[in-house]
């Protein structure tokens, strides 16, 4: 799993799979996707790309098609299942980009982000409640192509085509806040603390 310069321990699984490790940048924008993640118990939560990485054809020098960058969408992994049933969940933000989440008593916050943006623009702030703890508000298949619901189809489409139904988390409370949100949200004494890009820091309790 290593390459000159580097002495890397082979992971146990990766997500999206890839062929190959190490899976090195190649220009077509996964260093975009450099967002902390977050754990609680077997999940992780992170900003990824998906199958739609590595389940379409590229379109052009870079890797690129339709639909394969996606930036605002956060998936819960489960870390402890095979690779069949590594999606949790998935969920879309609104907004260019997802920042970093973070995570406490099966509740997910995570703030929208728009790269490079210092402005006082609104940047939707979210809590969600993880399927675990809250029923789903409805099922996607776990190939996503572009926005959300842009896939294949639940059903017969999807599960033919190697894939599975997934849900789609319920937020609990979205609400905008003045600018982006890249970062982890704080989580201490009950509250949560949201530093945005255009300088403000938030406070807030349930």
């Amino acid at each position: 799993c290593s390459y000159p310069g580097h002495n890397l321990e082979c992971p146990k699984w990766t997500f999206p799979q890839v062929p190959s490790l190490p899976f090195q940048t190649d220009g077509h924008g996964d260093t975009r996707f450099i967002r902390p993640g977050a754990m609680e118990g077997d999940h992780a939560y992170i900003v990824a790309g998906g199958f739609n990485l590595t389940a379409i054809a590229p379109t052009d020098p870079y890797g690129n098609g339709p639909g394969r960058i996606i930036l605002n969408r956060l998936y819960a992994l489960n870390a402890c299942a095979n690779d069949d049933d590594r999606i949790h969940w998935i969920f879309d933000l609104n907004g260019d980009a997802a920042g970093a989440p973070s995570v406490a008593n099966g509740l997910i916050y995570v703030g929208a982000d728009t790269e490079g943006d210092t402005s006082p623009t609104p940047h939707e702030f979210y809590v969600l409640a993880d399927t675990d703890k809250l029923p789903a508000s409805g099922s996607v298949c776990s190939y996503q192509l572009g926005p959300m619901g842009s896939g294949l189809p639940v059903g017969p489409t999807c599960t033919g085509a190697g894939f599975k139904p997934v849900p789609v988390p319920q937020p609990v409370v979205h609400f905008p806040l003045t600018g982006a949100m890249p970062a982890h949200p704080a989580i201490a004494g009950g509250r949560v603390f949201v530093a945005t890009t255009a300088g403000f820091l938030y406070g807030l309790e349930p």
